[in-house]
């Protein structure tokens, strides 16, 4: 077994190693704790970090993974090689443009090569198993695609299962790539829009955020988003949230520790937010979720599809990056939980007031400077017509936003023509990870009812980059030219996207550091 499946149980047993050291390690022999001695090492003499983290659960690793720079760089373009791979899904009727595109990208069967499904409405979901010479197709029977797929490992055996939003709600146990189809009972939740993994309540196990539609009616605890509880052993328990608050119009969802108190928090984006709700902010407070709506200036009520959060400057503040129709938003913390948008200032709304939706927006270093990018995936959704012309005319764009400013005051600009990335299309998700091995991150994208594309990335930056497989939802820092990064282990991927839970940092021209400091989840995993 190698590859990327092998990188998670790795991290797995990794991950026990640091909770029984964190518990019972002396000073003296806890090789991986953190201190001045074990501190990551600086980028180059006289350039080293004092603000890494170094609490009592921090400890140090080195990186699982390095690339470093080459000596000739080339511009970076993106190839479209989804057919030449054999990356057609069947057709499939879709005419509402309502639903599907969703897609998880993860090695099921454990043979060093990555595996992707694929939800499309009123069709079966496909699977397309990776191999040397690109991919075989097979549908997976008795499942269904028109929700948003997440990875996350409901029995704990250390690979990666799935769960598909809708009605009803299906969850496919993984067995090497074999699949068990388990419904879970439609009378205990309402329809479904996404789910958020995460060990919320800190007993080792993960728990699923329901991010629920519902009927739009005037009760919104008829919508209300709910707490499924996990076992560790596949089952589940429901509990309600409380409304108003959790009554809107779910339809995507992020789980990070925003306000680093060492437990994962939630984000919640709903849809029709004038009518029913805007967006909610969730803090953790000992296993329960607090609506931190009222006082975050986070509450935007608008029509909102996707959402992505990463730390764009180095404070471990996440920032959150948000989808909607008309204009996205870019949310930055300002240290005392409140936020801003400074989507406008920066450069970072696509939509710009267009009348059209982005669907899947991910933050993106495309050239592995250091500084986070922004890839938007427009889509159309109010289009019921059957005429190929019509909808044709209805085609949006793709947008790849580079941070040509700074970590502190980017400044983005849209250069996807220029790399290969402006085609038209009802785009949906947008995955990043490397597919052909060569070290640079590709990216797969969806189209609502026309096949994907896989788009692969050529040209040498000449910046480092490296790379650690870790638990969903650890915390890494590093120091990187004298500067402090932050980065999370994530499986999901803005609207639609789920992917391992692979940490990449680009360094830029700096050295690659020899180890990097690493913040395992509240609770950990047993």
């Amino acid at each position: 077994m190698e590859g990327p499946a092998l990188r998670w149980h790795m991290s797995l047993e990794r991950l026990h190693l640091w909770a029984a050291c964190a518990l019972a390690c002396s000073p003296l022999d806890a090789s991986k704790r953190l201190s001045a001695d074990t501190m990551a090492p600086s980028a180059a003499e006289g350039e080293a970090c004092t603000d890494l983290y170094d609490g009592p659960d921090a400890l140090v690793q080195a990186p699982d993974r390095v690339f470093p720079a080459c000596s000739d760089p080339t511009p970076r373009m993106y190839e479209d090689v989804a057919a030449e791979w054999g990356f057609t899904p069947p057709p499939v009727a879709n005419n509402d443009h309502a639903k599907g595109g969703a897609v998880a990208v993860y090695d099921f069967n454990e043979d060093g090569h990555l595996d992707i499904v694929f939800g499309y409405n009123s069709a079966e979901l496909v699977l397309f198993e990776g191999g040397p010479s690109g991919f075989s197709m097979r549908a997976l029977e008795g499942t269904g695609g028109d929700g948003q797929l997440t990875l996350f490992d409901m029995d704990s055996d250390g690979d990666m299962d799935i769960v598909t939003a809708g009605s009803p709600i299906v969850v496919l146990r993984n067995h090497d790539g074999e699949f068990e189809t388990l419904f879970f009972p439609p009378e205990d939740i309402v329809a479904t829009n996404d789910f958020s993994p995460a060990d919320f309540d800190g007993d080792g196990h993960i728990d699923l955020y329901v991010a629920a539609a519902g009927v739009r009616s005037p009760d919104p605890a008829s919508r209300a988003d709910r707490f499924l509880m996990g076992n560790g052993r596949g089952g589940f328990r429901v509990e309600e949230l409380p409304v108003p608050d959790a009554g809107g119009v779910g339809f995507d969802s992020v789980t990070l520790d925003f306000d680093l108190d060492g437990d994962s928090d939630v984000y919640t984006v709903n849809d029709f937010g004038p009518d029913f709700g805007g967006n909610v902010l969730w803090e953790n407070r000992a296993g329960t979720l607090i609506s931190r709506k009222q006082d975050c200036a986070c509450d935007l009520a608008i029509s909102g599809m996707g959402v992505d959060a990463a730390d764009l400057d180095g404070d471990a503040l996440p920032e959150i990056l948000i989808a909607s129709t008309g204009a996205n938003h870019l949310l930055k913390q300002s240290g005392d939980g409140v936020y801003v948008d400074i989507a406008q200032s920066t450069g970072a709304d696509a939509l710009r007031g267009l009348p059209t939706m982005a669907w899947g927006q991910i933050f993106f270093d495309h050239n592995d400077d250091g500084l986070l990018d922004i890839v938007v995936a427009e889509g159309d959704l109010w289009l019921a017509s059957t005429d190929p012309a019509l909808r044709d005319s209805y085609d949006a764009a793709l947008h790849l936003l580079v941070n040509e400013g700074t970590r502190q005051e980017p400044q983005f600009v849209d250069r996807s023509a220029e790399m290969g990335l402006d085609e038209l299309g009802s785009w949906r998700a947008i995955v990043p990870a490397d597919f052909n091995g060569d070290g640079l991150p590709d990216l797969v994208v969806t189209d609502v009812d026309a096949p994907p594309r896989l788009y692969l990335a050529q040209g040498c930056s000449g910046h480092g980059a490296f790379e650690l497989d870790l638990p969903p939802q650890t915390r890494v820092e590093a120091c990187i030219g004298g500067e402090r990064h932050v980065r999370w282990a994530m499986t999901e991927v803005g609207w639609g996207g789920a992917a391992p839970p692979t940490v990449r940092f680009g360094t830029g021209t700096a050295p690659i550091p020899e180890t990097v400091v690493v913040i395992p989840p509240s609770g950990g995993i047993h």
